[in-house]
């Protein structure tokens, strides 16, 4: 019985060596109907079925086998990756952990376990996994790589260059190491050396979209814009279902003020990775103004607070085209809407009830066939009740020794510490303003160093803590000579109430404040001051201060 079973699994091994799975399965099954307890007939089975994609049974096979043979390396590291496969990681670390220590030389055994070490979020000790993965085979040019892109993924961008050079090293023309090298770059803003190595990689690998796609980014933020444009239509040529390319399009026409090509590939925000939930596509949206009379629209606020309030000008105007609209927004923006005349409010969350028409807010400039020539409501939007702004005043006491100056610089944390964005200014830039103003820092969300630069200065007091939703801010900025914000909810509130604001922009900004100009056509009370060069807030300062002299 032990020779046949011998012999069957012989042949089977025989016919995986040969790439014929059928056959090998064939004679491991009639091993398994011999004797089902066999240790070699279920690790062999279990080991076929992974390779066939029956991940499933093959786990069970091989757990199967760990129950007559518990120190078999071959099995332990087989489950761990049937695991992996199934994206199953916590439960295949004990298998990781277990041929390890059965077999500490093999080197794709600490690979694997680095692998899941990362997906349950230990990426310190899956960076050890892969150093001892390299201690054991130094010249595994894949291993480096891995190491690098997990390097990049905690913002190590120095250490992940010297990771990728290591491979390199050794593989010169690997493509991967070169890509994953300018993406290093492009997140130290280093945009035009990851423009080189994209350039490179494409060279070994001209087909691949996402090379295309992260060059037309830098190319962006280099503020070559055709270029971009370029890199991006290369991207959708090589893969035409590719919405990462398609919205990062859009920004560059956008930015370019192309509204009406721009408008329609932004649509591409809601299938892009990490796209925002589309909260309500359980039912229609609307896609243009034909058979909105007498209907109910549901419009929904997106992301971002400034969004909500650059964006809810257009709900009026689709409230005249005989519809009655429901608009469902955050609690800290409702109080703050409540001046928009017809419409009706609902919190996120609650109950929708029956409508005929949903509607993205941000959509609405495409349904309204939107151009710079034809923006609505520039001189301002939104009201703030008069005996809110008086108990603001009262509250302020503010003097008339200097310009009274509402100011916010740094932007919400969910957004600060993405890779390469630098919409956020340190607050000790503003302190030369000094010369000619009181500041009231006007936002909640505040950085720890811009904390200590308030307690540590005369001049600049902080709101924050007061303020209970936009309304309050909107009231306070009533009572301001002026506002000088960043890109930020701040900016946005300010213009949609006639306030005069100076809105300070890096030197690669916002699609929103399209190029070159210091007005926008979004706000008439706005003028924008522009980095001249790359993260340099002083000149821009220097050229608010001159402003400010010439109003007190």
């Amino acid at each position: 019985m032990t020779q046949q079973i011998t012999f069957l699994l012989q042949q089977s091994l025989q016919y995986i060596q040969n790439g014929n799975l059928g056959l090998a399965e064939d004679y491991a099954k009639k091993a398994f109907e011999i004797d089902r307890k066999n240790f070699n007939t279920l690790n062999i089975l279990g080991s076929i079925k992974g390779l066939q994609g029956d991940i499933t049974e093959s786990i069970d096979l091989l757990l199967a086998a760990t129950e007559i043979k518990k120190n078999d390396f071959g099995v332990q590291f087989n489950l761990a990756k049937a695991y992996i496969h199934l994206g199953r990681y916590a439960e295949s670390l004990p298998h990781h952990r277990k041929a390890i220590s059965l077999n500490g030389s093999n080197p794709d055994a600490y690979v694997n376990y680095a692998k899941s070490l990362n997906e349950v979020g230990q990426p310190l000790e899956a960076i050890a996994a892969y150093e001892k993965a390299l201690k054991l085979n130094p010249n595994d040019y894949e291993v480096w790589t891995y190491k690098g892109l997990l390097l990049n993924e905690l913002q190590d961008y120095e250490n992940a260059i010297q990771t990728f050079n290591e491979a390199l090293r050794i593989n010169p023309s690997y493509s991967s190491a070169i890509f994953s090298m300018g993406v290093a770059y492009y997140d130290l803003r280093r945009y035009q050396e990851a423009i080189s190595l994209y350039d490179k990689s494409l060279e070994i690998d001209s087909n691949n979209a996402s090379i295309w796609f992260n060059k037309g980014l830098a190319h962006h933020d280099l503020g070559q814009y055709l270029d971009a444009l370029n890199a991006y239509k290369s991207a959708l040529n090589h893969q035409p279902d590719y919405p990462d390319a398609e919205f990062s399009e859009a920004l560059t026409r956008l930015t370019l003020g192309d509204l009406e090509l721009g408008l329609q590939k932004f649509e591409a925000r809601w299938t892009k990775s990490n796209a925002a939930p589309h909260r309500h596509a359980q039912f229609p949206q609307l896609t243009n103004l034909d058979k909105t009379q007498g209907k109910t629209i549901l419009v929904w606020e997106e992301e971002g607070f400034g969004d909500a309030i650059q964006f809810s000008r257009y709900i009026s105007k689709l409230s005249e085209h005989g519809a009655r609209i429901i608009f469902e927004v955050r609690p800290e923006l409702l109080n703050l809407f409540q001046g928009l005349e017809g419409i009706s409010f609902i919190n996120r969350g609650d109950e929708v009830g029956d409508i005929d028409f949903q509607a993205p807010l941000q959509s609405l400039p495409l349904i309204f066939n939107a151009s710079l020539s034809n923006i609505p409501s520039a001189d301002g939007y939104l009201s703030t009740p008069d005996a809110l702004v008086q108990k603001w005043a009262t509250r302020l006491l503010l003097k008339n020794d200097k310009l009274n100056i509402g100011i916010a610089t740094s932007i919400n944390s969910k957004y600060a510490n993405l890779p390469g964005h630098k919409r956020a200014m340190p607050l000790k830039e503003a302190n030369p303003l000094l010369k000619y103003a009181n500041l009231f820092v006007i936002q909640k969300d505040l950085p720890d160093e811009d904390r200590d630069f308030i307690e540590n200065s005369n001049g600049i007091t902080y709101l924050g803590d007061e303020l209970n939703d936009f309304l309050d801010s909107a009231a306070i900025v009533k009572n301001m000579d002026l506002i000088i914000c960043v890109d930020t909810s701040l900016a946005h509130l300010a213009g949609a109430i006639g306030k005069q604001v100076f809105i300070l922009l890096s030197q690669t900004s916002d699609w929103r404040w399209f190029l070159d100009a210091n007005t926008s056509p979004w706000y008439s009370s706005a003028t924008l001051f522009r980095q001249t060069s790359l993260d340099d807030w002083s000149g821009v300062i220097e050229r608010v201060n001159e402003s400010l002299s010439r109003m007190k």
